[in-house]
């Protein structure tokens, strides 16, 4: 049994320095013994025992295309996620920045209308000119008014600053 090791080894060497002497290059030969532990034989899938015989005996093409093909799936599967990865904290971004957008408004907003009764006053002004936000309550309500608020009063001193400017 130690003898046919042996001489396996010694053909799977001999068949490394055909594929060489053919004009392979050792990272060829090499992502090809990957593809093949990988994957096992093309046309079965089943484990290649003498992988390097097996690629001397011209599969080697045949692996390096598959090899190469697998390659560029994996990139292009790793381009996708890092895209979509970056789609993901974009999204966070933005998020978190309509967030402090939000924060800050309600900050003015309270600072306008110190008081609860004068704060739930202007909402309910906020519903009554828009009737279609009947339908709404709460904390969605209360975001949209002040949304308004804000956009007016920004209004307010762009019409000012011109006013001022002539």
């Amino acid at each position: 049994q130690s003898i046919s090791v042996i001489r396996k080894r010694q053909r799977e060497k001999q068949a490394l320095q055909e594929l060489k002497q053919a004009g392979f290059e050792c990272n060829q030969i090499e992502k090809c013994l990957l593809w093949l532990s990988t994957n096992g034989v093309p046309s079965s899938g089943e484990p290649c025992h003498s992988p390097l015989q097996f690629l001397a005996t011209g599969a080697i093409t045949q692996v390096i295309e598959l090899a190469s093909l697998a390659a560029l799936k994996r990139q292009a599967s790793e381009r996708l996620k890092q895209s979509e990865t970056e789609k993901q904290q974009q999204e966070r971004a933005e998020c978190e920045a309509d967030e402090r957008l939000a924060s800050e408004r309600e900050q003015k907003f309270i600072r306008a209308y110190p008081s609860e009764d004068a704060q739930a006053k202007f909402v309910a002004e906020f519903r009554t000119r828009h009737p279609e936000m009947a339908v709404l309550s709460g904390v969605g309500l209360r975001r949209l008014a002040i949304l308004e608020w804000a956009t007016l009063i920004q209004i307010d001193q762009a019409t000012s600053q011109l006013q001022l400017a002539t």
